[in-house]
C-alpha cells in the first residue's frame, strides 16, 4: 500500500509497474473513462462495460449512423433526380409554349407522353420531330415569311436576261475584223445610211418630188445613186459594227447592274473583255482596212457569267420553294424548332449521363448499407451477459441502490429496481455510481471463473487511487470490496498494488491482515522535487493522519537544509505553502479558526503563547507562509523576491512554534524520539 499526496508520483509510480511488466491489470480513472459508457434509452439506462466492447459499439454506431447517412444522402439523390428531370421539363414545356405563340398554331402541339417521369425516351421522340438542321434559325413563322420575301426580293433584284445570246454578235464582228475594206471617198455613216433608206422606203411610190423641200429630181437617177452607197461593203460593215456595238454596250451595262453580292472576278474579266472589243470597234470604223485579232475568251467568259448568274437564280428559287413549303406545313416547322431549342440546352448524352451518375451513386450507397448491415452482424458480441448483471443487482442490493440490471438484447439495460414508470437516465448517475460501475466491471473482469480462477494475464494487480471524493457515499462498501478482493487475489498469488492520497483509505486497507503479507509506503517529494518511497513502520501506521503527517515530515526535512545546499533546492516556495497548511490543519482542528494569517493574528499569538515582543517576527513568518495563498497582511512581497533562506527560517519558526507549545506533537509527526539531540536543535529555531 503507498500513501502520497497529489503530485507525490503515484501515478508515476503506477506507470513504472505497468511499463516493466506484462501481466498488469490497472484501476483507475481512465479505466472508468475507457470501460463504461452509458446512453439514454426510452426504457432507461444502456450501458455498455469494457473497453473492447465499447470500441465496437462505438464503431458499430457510427457504422449506424454512416448508414443514416448514406440512407439520407439517396433521399437527397432522389431529391436531385427529380429537380433535375423537373428542369429538363420545364424547359420543354417553355418552348413548347413559345412555340405555339411564335408559329401562331391553328392546332396544338402536344408534349411528349411522360416526359416528366422518362426525359430520355421525351428526348429521343422530340430528337425525331427535327426535318432540317437550318430550321434552328427560324424563331417564328413571320421568320419565315420574311425570309421568303427577302429571297424574292433577291430574285427581282436580277434583272440580266440570261437567254441574251453573244455568240452572233461576236461572230459579225470578227467576220468585219478579218476583212480589209477600202473606205471610198464618200463616207457614209451608220445614221446617214439609216437616214437614207428611210428616204427611200418614203420615196418608193416613184413620184420625182421631194417630199420634204417639194423639189422636183429625176426618181431613177437618185435612187440607184443612193442604193449605190448604202450597199457599200464599208457602209454594210459600219453599219454592222455600230449596231453590235451599241448591243454590247447594252450588255456591259445590264452586267453591273446587278446586285453587288453576285458580280465577281469573272465579271471584271467580262467587262475588260466587252471594253477591249469595243475600242477595237471604233478602231476598225476609222481604218477599215485593219485586219484585228480576234479573242476567243470572252464568249467563254460570258457563259461563266451566265451560269453563274442562272445558279444563283436557281439557289433562290429552291429556297423560296423551301420556304413555301415551311408555310404549308407550320406545325412540323413548329416541332422541329422546338426539338432544336430542347436538344440544344440538354443533349440526349449529357442528361442521361447526368441521371446514370445519380442512379450509380444510390447503388453505390446501398451497396455501402448492405455491407455495413453485414459487417454489423459479423461483430456484434454474443457473449454470456448475466454473471456481471447478477453482480451487478447483487451489489445494487448491497448498496441500497434504486436500480437493477436488465439483460436487453447485446447490451445492459440499468432501470429503476421498483417502478416501471420511472425511466431513468444518465443524468440521474452521478460520477460515484459510475466510477461503481467501473470498478465492478473491473473487478468481474479479472477472473476466469469469479472467485476461483484469474485470468491468465493476471499477476499484478494496481489500484490508483481507488476511491476518490466522488465515491464518499459508497467508501465503507468499496473499502469491504476491496479488501475483498485483496484477500481472494493474494490467495491466487497475484500481487496487489494500492495507492491511494486518503489517510482514511491507507488505513483501512488491508486492515485485519497478516502484516507479513503487507507493505505500507509513504511517496513523497524531497527538497529537490524528486519522489521517494519510504517504508511505514508498523507503530507509524496508528496515525490515521498520513496527509497531515507526510507535510509535516516534508517541511521539516526542508527546514534542516544548510545555508550551503540551500541553493540546490528546486522551487522553495512550495515549502512556505505547506507550511500555510499544517498551520491552517492545527489551528481549524483546535481552535476552529479557518484561516491563519496576519488578520487573525491576535487569536494566534494568544493560543500558541506568542509574547508581544515576537510580534513582528511571528507577523513575518505569516505573511512568508501565506505568500502563495491568502495574500500578505500589511505589505506585498513578490514571491519570486523571496529568498530560499527566508523560507527556510519562516518554517524553522513554525516548527519551533508548535514545537514549543506541543512538544509531543512535533515529535510524533516527524518520527523523532524523545531524548533525540535535534530537539534542541528545533527548540532554537
Amino acid at each position: 500500500y503507498f500513501f502520497g499526496t497529489n503530485g507525490s508520483g503515484k501515478s508515476s509510480l503506477s506507470n513504472w509497474i505497468s511499463e516493466n511488466h506484462e501481466s498488469v491489470k490497472r484501476f483507475d480513472t481512465d479505466y472508468v473513462l475507457n470501460n463504461v459508457y452509458t446512453v439514454d434509452s426510452l426504457s432507461g439506462i444502456k450501458l455498455l462495460v469494457g473497453a473492447n466492447r465499447i470500441g465496437i459499439e462505438e464503431a458499430i454506431e457510427n457504422i449506424k449512423n454512416a448508414n443514416l447517412y448514406l440512407v439520407q444522402y439517396n433521399q437527397n439523390i432522389d431529391k436531385q433526380i427529380e429537380d433535375y428531370k423537373n428542369e429538363v421539363f420545364e424547359f420543354m414545356a417553355y418552348n413548347l409554349s413559345e412555340a405555339r405563340e411564335l408559329f401562331r398554331m391553328t392546332r396544338q402541339i402536344n408534349q411528349k407522353r411522360n416526359a416528366k417521369i422518362n426525359p430520355i425516351d421525351a428526348l429521343k421522340a422530340w430528337e425525331n420531330d427535327i426535318i432540317d438542321a437550318d430550321f434552328s434559325k427560324i424563331s417564328s413563322s413571320d421568320s419565315i415569311e420574311l425570309k421568303l420575301t427577302n429571297l424574292k426580293k433577291e430574285k427581282s433584284e436580277i434583272t440580266f436576261d440570261t437567254s441574251r445570246k453573244i455568240d452572233i454578235i461576236l461572230t459579225e464582228i470578227q467576220n468585219i475584223f478579218t476583212q480589209k475594206i477600202i473606205k471610198p471617198d464618200f463616207q457614209i455613216t451608220k445614221n446617214l445610211s439609216e437616214w437614207l433608206k428611210e428616204g427611200l422606203h418614203l420615196h418608193n411610190d416613184g413620184i420625182n418630188q421631194c417630199k420634204f423641200c417639194g423639189n422636183h429630181f429625176d426618181y431613177d437617177k437618185v435612187h440607184d445613186s443612193i442604193q449605190e452607197k448604202i450597199q457599200s461593203q464599208y457602209s454594210k460593215a459600219v453599219e454592222s459594227l455600230e449596231r453590235n456595238k451599241i448591243l454590247l454596250e447594252g450588255i456591259k451595262n445590264d452586267l453591273f447592274s446587278q446586285p453587288k453580292y453576285i458580280i465577281d472576278d469573272r465579271f471584271e474579266i467580262l467587262n475588260s473583255n466587252i471594253s477591249e472589243i469595243i475600242n477595237n470597234i471604233d478602231e476598225k470604223i476609222e481604218n477599215p482596212s485593219l485586219v484585228l485579232p480576234y479573242t476567243f475568251e470572252i464568249e467563254e467568259n460570258y457563259n461563266k457569267v451566265i451560269c453563274n448568274i442562272k445558279a444563283k437564280i436557281g439557289n433562290l428559287d429552291k429556297e423560296i420553294f423551301k420556304q413555301e413549303a415551311l408555310l404549308g406545313e407550320i406545325e412540323n416547322v413548329a416541332k422541329s424548332w422546338v426539338a432544336q431549342k430542347i436538344l440544344e440546352r440538354y443533349p440526349i448524352d449529357e442528361v442521361s449521363e447526368q441521371l446514370q451518375k445519380y442512379e450509380e451513386q444510390q447503388r453505390a450507397n446501398e451497396r455501402y448499407i448492405e455491407e455495413n448491415k453485414q459487417w454489423i452482424q459479423e461483430v456484434e458480441p454474443a457473449g454470456n451477459l448475466q454473471p456481471f448483471a447478477d453482480l451487478l443487482n447483487r451489489e445494487f442490493r448491497v448498496i441500497g441502490m434504486n436500480m437493477k440490471c436488465q439483460i436487453d438484447g447485446n447490451h445492459y439495460l440499468l432501470k429503476h429496481i421498483t417502478d416501471p414508470s420511472i425511466i431513468i437516465s444518465t443524468k440521474d448517475l452521478s460520477e460515484g455510481e459510475r466510477r461503481l460501475l467501473g470498478f465492478l466491471h473491473f473487478y468481474c473482469d479479472l477472473y476466469l471463473e469469479p472467485g476461483k480462477s484469474l485470468k491468465n494475464n493476471v499477476e499484478y494487480v494496481i489500484f490508483d487511487d481507488p476511491i476518490t471524493s466522488l465515491d464518499s457515499d459508497n467508501r465503507y462498501f468499496l473499502t469491504e470490496l476491496i479488501n475483498t478482493i485483496i484477500k481472494e487475489l493474494t490467495s491466487m498469488n497475484a500481487q496487489v498494488f494500492i495507492l491511494t492520497h486518503s489517510s482514511i483509505d491507507f488505513h483501512n486497507f488491508g486492515f485485519g491482515f497478516n502484516n507479513n503479507s503487507l507493505l505500507k509506503a509513504l511517496i513523497y517529494k524531497d527538497e529537490h522535487g524528486n519522489s521517494n518511497i519510504r517504508k511505514v513502520e508498523p507503530h507509524e501506521s496508528k496515525n490515521f493522519s498520513d496527509y497531515y503527517r507526510a507535510n509535516f515530515k516534508t517541511i521539516y526535512d526542508f527546514a534542516k537544509t544548510s545555508n550551503s545546499k540551500l541553493s540546490t533546492v528546486d522551487n522553495c516556495v512550495r515549502f512556505a505553502n505547506m507550511g500555510r497548511l499544517i498551520l491552517e490543519s492545527h489551528a481549524r482542528s483546535n481552535y476552529r479558526l479557518e484561516y491563519a494569517t496576519s488578520s487573525a493574528i491576535t487569536q494566534l499569538m494568544k493560543f500558541y503563547n506568542i509574547s508581544e515582543e515576537k510580534e513582528e517576527e511571528f507577523q513575518g513568518m505569516l505573511d512568508v507562509i501565506n505568500s502563495l495563498s491568502h495574500g500578505l497582511s500589511f505589505y506585498d512581497i513578490d514571491i519570486n523576491q523571496l529568498s530560499p533562506r527566508e523560507i527556510r527560517d519562516a518554517i524553522r519558526k513554525l516548527i519551533s512554534i508548535m514545537f514549543s507549545y506541543d512538544k509531543n506533537h512535533v515529535i510524533a509527526m516527524i518520527g523523532l524520539a524523545d531524548d533525540s539531540k535535534t530537539l534542541a536543535e528545533i527548540e532554537s529555531w
